[in-house]
């Protein structure tokens, strides 16, 4: 049995009669949400009319929040008392279903995150809609009796549906004819017998067609039949592969996966006039990119083979451009790089050049001398326009000293002046409090070489803001919402600076919407409602890497945005490993400003550092690739399960206390941080710091650097330590290399200086250089090889290169969608310098 909810949207209840109301008085409003007053139109002290109580119930209705709203009077000796009354919306709650569904559960669970309105207002045709879209689905899972019925039961203002489902007999799959057996089998899983399944069949269709089009088969077709008797499903499939093509290049040194990826009728599976030109267009351009000069390219069909053939194939380095102009033009020198100089960058960048000083319809030709090497320019500016006649439509007056601002007659034409025109005609009218202006420049017909101009302005209203209602709004305050408003109540309000307004909120990652509505009131009044959806203040990653050094690496990350209702960010994070284990806590503020505390502890074999501190830092950018974070540091250092000979570490024994100032920087231009192919970083940390249990200063300085160029990659890591009086600063200060990512031959951190245990004990200097070059075998897969070199020393005075350890191998790396899985064999060069011969490097994903 269904229950009809019947959802009445606007009910008004007026006992009195028409021409008494106008002349009664507000003495008082009872309104159940009171924060909802200012969008009430109807003021105390103030004649009360039907217009007046329309507009109430409008304004109330459109925030979304009610599911009826009604208005009463009281007459009263002096004045009509308004009692305003909203009824709380329902909304959708979650569903319930019974009965013999038919269908595996987790199917229709997927099917209702999809399309079921979950949390949403309630609404009777949304609910209805929802039904039949289910009963269409399960009709086509292969149940076409099917019978819904659902009734709805509410509490606290939730509507909860309970959907009842008679599935009915199924379809059943009688028996299957196919002209070919084998692809079908292997694509299309609905056997005799089975449920037919109509969207599990034309899923089946729609991986057959792919596969055919993958493989190069075209202008197939796939026809299938389905009869239908007594519920049993008679199938026919009739599979025409099509043809196979082959593709070949003629004098085109383009790879071949390349090549097929511009071929328009690979992806359509169709060949025919409009595929084969779009085609030879895509060639063209992929051409330019490979550096051709001017290629003219031709696609051909012959039985089974598709030629792709450049007949122009000029792909030598230029040694120079000679522009042939009746003007002066010059390339700037981005794109003075002969090789990898395109028609198309030349092209685009004369055209603006020209355009700019007023030609409009600009030609320009190629045309490339082999003996010299020059690449010939040949620009044809054409005619020169010039601003015609401007005529002026505007409701409103405009100042003549603004239109001195603006372009005027007999001007030479150009789009920019006309952009700036239109800009500052609407920044002005946003100025003088115009709601909405509306500024077209229309551009006439050319006559006599002058182009005519017709500027039409609609200012529109001024609209001064009377409040602003905040709704959806729980966990932040109201004054922290308006702080990124550019405007105040009583002012004049703009379109634009509501937008502002919108683009701020959503910026912060508060909200997941935000929606702002205007709800005009009278005398040009209006109210500002807000509605927001805020976001979880929480939030929770991690990530698992392994290598072969350190093992199982686990980072987890816990975030928490405005942490007592303020602009600040709580943020835990920890790295867990079998040789390390690191935890911090941060506080950021809205901006700049961070405090961290943070712990560390490393397993070094024979004995234990741990370190604890705390910072205050200040983070921002130079500019848009340079990033620099500011720090004052104090850390506790600490060795415990020392297994070191006391003469050796004695100075270790005690707790050390450092208190420096660290600077961190990052120049970083990579095209991509998991998989870079071009450009390049540098990052340096500096950090001058004092001892305060030994009463001395040291200076630590480390930059790393990394270059890279399509296949091939370098990576760079300097560090010093600069004392005085041969100081020697404390293990944790040092410097350790070694491991699965540098001096691969090495174990995780055990080059350099030893104990006599046969530990290292870091040192002052660090250099260390890696270089790899990785060939692209297939797809994710990438064959590399590599040679490290480097060490620690205690001292740079003992640096060099003897005492470097050297190794090469080869390496194997698969992309994933986590990070690089890599396997790599190191073999040492020099045993001299470290005694191990081979080692075999594991690593998969990453850790932030």
């Amino acid at each position: 049995m269904c229950y009809n909810f019947h959802m009445k949207k606007i009910v008004v209840l007026a006992f009195f009669i028409f021409f008494n109301l106008h002349a009664q008085i507000v003495k008082k409003i009872d309104f159940n949400q009171p924060s909802l007053l200012p969008l009430v139109p109807i003021n105390k002290g103030e004649k009360i009319s039907p217009s007046l109580i329309k507009q109430t119930i409008v304004n109330l209705y459109k925030t979304g929040l009610f599911y009826n709203v009604i208005v009463k009077t009281e007459e009263e000796k002096d004045g009509v008392i308004v009692k305003i009354e909203a009824i709380p919306a329902k909304y959708f709650g979650e569903i319930k279903t019974k009965g013999k569904i038919g269908i595996k559960k987790r199917r229709l669970k997927k099917f209702y995150s999809e399309f079921y309105p979950l949390g949403k207002v309630f609404r009777q045709e949304e609910l209805e809609n929802f039904v039949q879209k289910l009963k269409e689905k399960i009709k086509e899972l292969g149940y076409p009796d099917v019978k819904i019925d659902y009734k709805i039961t509410e509490k606290d203002n939730i509507v909860y549906p309970e959907i009842h489902i008679e599935s009915g007999k199924p379809l059943i799959v009688a028996s299957i004819k196919t002209n070919n057996k084998k692809l079908y089998k292997k694509f299309i899983k609905i056997k005799e017998k089975d449920i037919y399944n109509k969207e599990l069949f034309l899923h089946g269709i729609k991986k057959l067609k792919f596969y055919l089009r993958k493989n190069h088969y075209l202008n197939s077709n796939i026809a299938f039949k389905e009869h239908i008797v007594n519920h049993n499903v008679y199938l026919e499939v009739n599979i025409d592969k099509g043809t196979k093509f082959e593709i070949k290049s003629k004098n085109l040194n383009i790879e071949t996966d390349r090549i097929e990826g511009t071929c328009a009728f690979l992806k359509s599976g169709k060949i025919n006039d409009s595929t084969i030109k779009l085609t030879e267009k895509n060639l063209y351009f992929q051409a330019l990119k490979e550096g051709y000069c001017n290629p003219q390219i031709k696609v051909e069909i012959n039985k089974k083979y598709l030629f792709c053939e450049i007949e122009n194939p000029t792909k030598k380095k230029i040694e120079k451009i000679k522009i042939e102009s009746d003007i002066p033009l010059k390339l700037t020198k981005k794109i003075l790089n002969f090789n990898k100089l395109t028609k198309s960058d030349i092209y685009s960048e004369l055209s603006e050049q020209l355009v700019k000083k007023g030609y409009l319809k600009p030609s320009i030709k190629f045309d490339y001398n082999e003996i010299d090497k020059t690449l010939i320019v040949k620009v044809y500016q054409g005619k020169r326009y010039k601003i015609g006649k401007i005529t002026w439509n505007s409701d409103i007056p405009i100042p003549e000293k603004l239109k001195s601002m603006l372009i005027k007659e007999n001007e030479i034409f150009v789009k920019e002046k006309i952009f700036n025109t239109l800009s500052i005609l609407k920044s002005y009218l946003n100025g003088e409090g115009y709601f909405d202006p509306q500024v077209n420049i229309k551009i006439e017909k050319p006559s006599n070489e002058k182009i005519p101009v017709n500027i039409i302005i609609n200012a529109g209203e001024k609209i001064f803001l009377k409040d602003i209602v905040i709704l959806g709004s729980q966990k932040i305050k109201r004054e922290h919402i308006l702080k990124f408003a550019s405007f105040k109540q009583g002012a004049l309000i703009c379109k634009s600076c509501m937008e502002d307004f919108k683009n701020r909120l959503e910026f912060t990652g508060l909200f997941n919407k935000v929606e702002l509505n205007l709800v005009k009131q009278k005398d040009n009044q209006a109210v500002l409602l807000v509605k927001v959806k805020e976001n979880r203040l929480y939030s929770f990653s991690y990530a698992i890497g392994i290598n072969s050094d350190e093992g199982l690496r686990f980072t987890a990350k816990i975030k928490k945005r405005y942490l007592f209702n303020t602009f600040l960010t709580g943020t835990t994070i920890f790295r867990i490993s079998s040789k390390r284990r690191q935890g911090y806590f941060t506080i950021s503020g809205e901006k700049h400003f961070l405090s961290s505390v943070y712990f560390t502890l490393e397993d070094k074999d024979d004995y234990k550092f741990s370190r604890f501190g705390f910072s205050l830092s200040y983070r921002g950018d130079i500019f848009s690739r340079l990033r620099f974070v500011e720090s004052i540091e104090f850390t506790k250092n600490n060795l415990t399960n020392v297994r070191v000979p006391f003469e050796e570490i004695e100075k270790e024994l005690q707790p050390d206390y450092t208190i420096g100032f660290r600077s961190n920087l990052l120049y970083d231009r990579r095209n991509d941080i998991l998989f870079p192919t071009k450009g390049y970083f540098i990052r340096a940390n500096l950090f001058p710091a004092y001892s305060l249990t030994d009463d001395e200063f040291f200076f630590k300085a480390n930059i790393k650097t990394g270059f890279y160029f399509k296949n091939l990659e370098f990576i760079t890591n300097i560090g010093k330590i600069f004392t005085k009086n041969g100081y020697q600063v404390p293990i944790p200060q040092r410097f350790f290399t070694g491991g699965s990512t540098n001096l691969r031959i090495s174990s995780f951190e055990k080059a350099g200086p030893q104990f006599s245990t046969g530990v290292s004990k870091g040192g002052h200097f660090l250099f260390v250089f890696s270089g790899e070059y990785k060939y692209h075998i297939k797809n994710i897969y990438y064959l590399s090889i590599f040679a490290d070199i480097g060490n620690v020393w205690e001292d740079s005075s003992d640096f060099s290169f003897s005492s470097c350890i050297k190794d090469a191998g080869i390496g194997l790396t698969v992309k994933t969608p986590v990070g690089p899985i890599k396997i790599q064999l190191a073999h040492n060069l020099d045993k001299d310098t470290f005694p191990s011969n081979y080692k075999i490097v594991f690593s998969l994903g990453t850790t932030f």
